[in-house]
């Protein structure tokens, strides 16, 4: 146990070196707010991840046996013979490992379980983009950074955590005393008190009481929330727009929502209105003017009148982002048992292999 000891920490100190030597340079770099499409993870023939433009050309070459997509400037990525994890920018420089899976980067921070610069624990914090850690792990669960604050959990056992809100500098603005809670979104987040949900605002006061039985997060002036057995939609002020009607009823993105209506799903819109009528079996929410509809157990995409654009073909499909979306072709449901991970374009062309690589 001793020589265990020894050698996290002798391996906590090497970190600890290799983060604080990482140049300025490298860290603005992955920091900056440049306007530009990120490239996408793309697995290649031999197993290998690496990154791909939109025209298909690798910009960071297949080296890494996982790699997940871009978060702000930062993609996490895995190497099986190191057994290391760690961040690359966008030339697929690594800027530093982490001992665990590279959790996503949300307003410059993210959630770093154990703090491996002075012995492992369970608690979690949040490190910045060169990997200092900047909030010292001491919570036993944390939410991404959202307007500001991060939902914090205390209390080992889930049953009886409670949950509340500190800023950046680790600081309860909002004291742990809710059952559970949501993300801020649009300046309000959902509470649980007594299996009961309301919202309340960054000064911590409840502003829609808790009436509901579940509760999503504000999008578009609206949330969805469920009460009496159905879904609906409230405005800031906690009135129903869209009365609860749906079996079930997902956030407004680009101005529609999917509802289910008995088995099959459809969308409305603001006003409530069914505009989509609902014959999907299952639908992802609207991303870049295309929305994935599962089709018989095929996952093709629609437009917002529901015209089909790119026909149901594949066993997996998500959503749009930069023009490229990621899809499952053979295998089981969702891609399970030997199914193969491609990107497509708007056209729903399958992106080949990539025989070119970004100048």
């Amino acid at each position: 146990m001793e020589s265990c000891l020894k050698l996290l920490a002798r391996a906590a100190i090497a970190l600890s070196l290799f983060i604080n030597s990482i140049p300025a340079a490298i860290a603005s770099d992955a920091t900056a707010g440049k306007h530009f499409i990120y490239p996408h993870p793309l697995q290649q023939s031999d197993g290998k991840w690496g990154f791909v433009n939109s025209n298909n050309c690798w910009v960071i070459s297949p080296k890494f046996d996982y790699a997940s997509p871009f978060e702000e400037g930062l993609a996490g990525v895995w190497d099986d013979a190191t057994h290391q994890t760690g961040y690359v920018d966008i030339h697929g420089r690594l800027l530093f490992y982490v001992p665990f899976w590279p959790n996503r980067f949300r307003e410059g921070l993210a959630e770093t379980v154990g703090d491996w610069q002075s012995g492992l624990t369970k608690k979690s914090g949040f490190i910045d983009k060169t990997g200092r850690i900047v909030i010292k792990p001491q919570f036993d669960a944390v939410s991404n950074f959202s307007e500001g604050l991060a939902a914090v959990g205390i209390g080992s056992e889930y049953q009886t955590r409670k949950w509340g809100f500190i800023n950046r500098s680790s600081k309860f603005v909002i004291n742990p005393q809710f059952d559970e809670v949501g993300d801020f979104s649009e300046g309000l987040a959902s509470v649980e008190i007594q299996k009961r949900y309301g919202f309340i605002n960054q000064a911590g006061n409840l502003v829609i009481g808790t009436k509901f039985d579940r509760a999503g997060p504000f999008s578009g002036g609206l949330a969805n929330v469920y009460v009496g057995g159905k879904w609906g939609y409230i405005n800031k002020v906690g009135d129903f727009v869209i009365n609860p009607q749906f079996n079930l009823g997902y956030r407004f993105t680009e101005g529609f929502a999917a509802v289910r209506i008995a088995d099959k799903w459809g969308f409305i819109d603001k006003t409530g209105k069914v505009v989509i009528n609902p014959q999907f079996d299952e639908v992802t929410e609207f991303a870049e003017g295309l929305a994935a509809v599962n089709i018989n157990g095929k996952w093709g995409y629609i437009d917002p009148t529901g015209q089909i654009l790119i026909k149901p073909q594949f066993s997996s499909a998500s959503y749009f982002k930069d023009g490229l979306a990621t899809v499952t072709i053979g295998g089981g449901p969702y891609g399970a048992n030997g199914g193969k991970t491609h990107l497509i374009n708007r056209s729903g062309t399958v992106l080949l292999e990539p025989t070119c690589s970004a100048p």
